[in-house]
């Protein structure tokens, strides 16, 4: 388990001023007399980041220099590369869980804006109670957010996660991705992430909000379960190169903070009319016959809108229309499941 504050401690100091200097080689006196610390207490924690996979090139004479960050997912790169004040401060890294999700929920001291991510996720939980095993190459996090939102508008902080998800992989990758409503996100009509959004409610407000994410970066196919292994894939088959972790959840919690400013800012305003106009641009499930399955059942419509409270207005074959607030929604020709 690792949770990373780059600036405060001793070597995440040194790693920022290894940064600064953009590849070229800085002395050990000189980082030790910045950092006052000693030339040898220098080099035990540049050996210390090492071992977490920083490439860190060490010269007799002339010092020392940044190479390369980690190739793996490392908590300590993330928050170093954010932009944002916020979301991912802290950033708790396990190496297995059962469930980000249960973690997020469970433990208290995990306050608004915390991120839990985990490198093998067992029984993540999926909707209509699906439980899921993450595969390599997956990112799967979590946040915490306490909210403003009353519980009757929860769905909107899925809608702004699909949103921030999309722009951070924009970022990171140049990739425009779909939205199926209310919660995957497609590459040419493989999804390459989910989203799953649980939520403890007073009458007049969302108390504490865990979203749950899982974005196949780097995941082969052969990897892919083999009953979504058809239509599912990932980022790196998508750019057709390996897809930096660290880089790509930094990018991705910096839009998802910037969406869920918007939001929280204004939960009724203007700021939220945006960002439903642009879900809704991007979202390839209206206009299309869906099927949708719920704990109350099967139905089956035409997708028509997406309403002001983030849910779904379908029109049934009978001419009467249904708002779908939380389910499972397949696209006519799409497996179910």
């Amino acid at each position: 388990m690792s949770a990373s504050n780059p600036d405060g401690d001793t070597a995440g100091r040194l790693l920022v001023r290894l940064r600064e200097c953009a590849g070229r080689f800085v002395s050990g006196s000189r980082l030790g007399a910045e950092l006052g610390i000693s030339r040898t207490a220098v080099w035990k924690h540049v050996h210390a980041l090492q071992g977490e996979g920083y490439g860190i090139e060490s010269t007799p004479h002339k010092g020392y220099r940044l190479v390369h960050p980690p190739h793996d997912l490392s908590a300590r790169e993330v928050v170093a590369s954010l932009a944002g004040n916020w979301l991912g401060r802290p950033l708790l890294l396990l190496e297995e869980t059962d469930s980000t999700n249960r973690v997020a929920m469970h433990d208290r001291a995990l306050g608004h804006g915390a991120v839990v991510a985990a490198r093998r996720q067992l029984a993540g939980r999926g909707r209509l109670g699906r439980v899921w095993r993450t595969p390599p190459g997956t990112l799967a996090f979590s946040l915490v957010l306490s909210t403003p939102l009353p519980p009757q508008r929860a769905t909107l902080i899925t809608l702004a996660a699909a949103l921030g998800v999309a722009d951070g992989v924009r970022a990171a990758c140049g990739l425009e991705l779909d939205i199926k409503w209310p919660n995957d996100l497609l590459w040419q009509g493989r999804k390459v992430a989910g989203i799953l959004t649980e939520v403890r409610s007073d009458p007049d407000r969302v108390v504490r909000a865990v979203v749950g994410i899982g974005l196949n970066a780097n995941t082969a196919q052969d990897d892919l379960p083999p009953e979504v292994r058809g239509r599912a894939g990932s980022l790196a088959q998508a750019v057709g190169r390996a897809v930096p972790p660290s880089a790509l959840l930094a990018r991705v919690l910096d839009a998802l903070a910037a969406t869920f400013d918007a939001l929280f800012a204004d939960p009724a305003g203007r700021a939220v009319d945006a960002l439903l106009d642009d879900y809704r641009a991007r979202c390839v499930t209206l206009g299309q016959p869906v099927t949708v399955t719920g704990h109350d059942g099967v139905a089956r419509g035409t997708a028509l809108a997406v309403d002001a409270d983030g849910s779904l207005r379908v029109r049934q074959a009978d001419g009467a229309e249904m708002r779908v607030f939380s389910g499972d929604v397949t696209l006519s020709g799409e497996a179910v499941g």
